[in-house]
């Protein structure tokens, strides 16, 4: 099979024996297939990529690509894109490999609008290398909500966009894990931030740092669950209308440091 297949959806049919092809990825568009589409409204011509790699060489003959995995289909990395002949309007024109994509041929595809964006879509692997530069990527690309699938490790996460959301499945499962001893790991520096459902831990000894660090106002935390800090939250003065609710706070280990800094 090709890496990129262009496929007329007048005849496409679920099913059908020329297009019966293995099941690769689920996500809340519907079931997709390899190489295979299902119908959407207005589109009459779509293309599949099975990764970003085959996604950067094609130049559009259509208007929308369903990139079926970051590096293989199915890797949670799925997502359908727009072509535009517009460079790239991020990072120097190089794009993010996520939200936008350069291709080789000049032009670039962008991200379509998605209930959410996993973080995978930037290549976070979510099982146990470093996910930081991953999940960076997702929360300078101004999109939102950023959705956290499962554990992933980071050192120090960057300040998010003014009203962005970070969301999980639960504070139990979407985990931001920390493999660092000290510093803030999720600093949030810009109004409207708003983060729920996700936890935070340490596959280390936490020595300094907070967790989560309010330094403006306007912000909420909610549904989360927070194990092995040294600080868990710190809490500036000046900030206002700062929301903290429904959260639990466990083994914290900074041996006479406040687990809520205010």
């Amino acid at each position: 099979m090709t890496a990129v297949t262009l496929i007329p959806l007048t005849t496409y049919f679920e099913g059908s024996p020329a297009l019966d092809l293995p099941l690769v990825d689920t996500d809340v568009f519907g079931i997709v297939r390899e190489g295979v589409l299902f119908r959407i409204s207005g589109i009459d011509l779509i293309a599949v990529g099975e990764n970003n790699a085959a996604l950067a060489l094609l130049t559009s003959t259509t208007a929308t690509v369903y990139r079926a995995g970051f590096t293989t289909p199915g890797d949670g990395g799925g997502a359908f894109y727009t072509w535009t002949s517009a460079a790239c309007s991020i990072n120097a024109g190089a794009g993010d490999n996520g939200s936008q994509i350069p291709t080789v041929g000049g032009g670039s595809w962008r991200i379509s609008p998605m209930p959410c964006y996993d973080v995978r879509i930037w290549d976070a692997k979510v099982n146990g290398t470093d996910d930081t530069n991953a999940i960076n990527a997702a929360i300078a690309s101004g999109l939102s909500p950023i959705f956290i699938p499962g554990v992933c490790n980071v050192t120090h996460l960057n300040a998010p966009p003014t009203n962005t959301r970070i969301t999980g499945i639960s504070q139990y499962v979407s985990i931001i894990q920390t493999t660092s001893t000290t510093g803030d790991v999720l600093p949030l520096t810009n109004g409207g931030v708003i983060i729920d459902h996700v936890g935070f831990s340490s596959s280390v000894v936490r020595a300094g740092g907070y967790y989560v660090h309010f330094q403006t106002g306007n912000l909420s935390l909610t549904d989360f669950y927070m194990t092995g800090a040294w600080g868990a939250v710190a809490i500036d003065d000046g900030t206002s209308i700062t929301n903290i609710d429904r959260g639990l706070i466990a083994d914290s280990v900074g041996g006479g440091q406040a687990v809520i800094l205010y």
